[in-house]
């Protein structure tokens, strides 16, 4: 069952919100990193800039395709 906050909590909003944007920025970034470590290391090892093109399209796709629809669900 979900908690309700109250303002008498003696926690200022602040704090809560800060420590959950700083958990998802940090998520956020490794995701973007190890999803850019794998486009080079695929593009390294094969030398294909077809490879590197197949690999950068299966990393964007899913965000310009779903992004909007999504993000409309999670907005509401």
């Amino acid at each position: 069952m979900a908690t309700r906050f109250s303002v008498n909590d003696n926690i200022p909003w602040k704090t809560r919100f800060f420590t959950i944007w700083g958990g998802q920025a940090i998520s956020i970034i490794g995701s973007q990193l190890v999803q850019f470590a794998l486009i080079w290391y695929l593009t390294v090892q094969t030398g294909s800039a077809t490879v590197l093109a197949t690999a950068s399209l299966v990393g964007l796709l899913p965000n310009v395709i779903l992004g909007p629809f999504i993000d409309t669900l999670v907005d509401r």
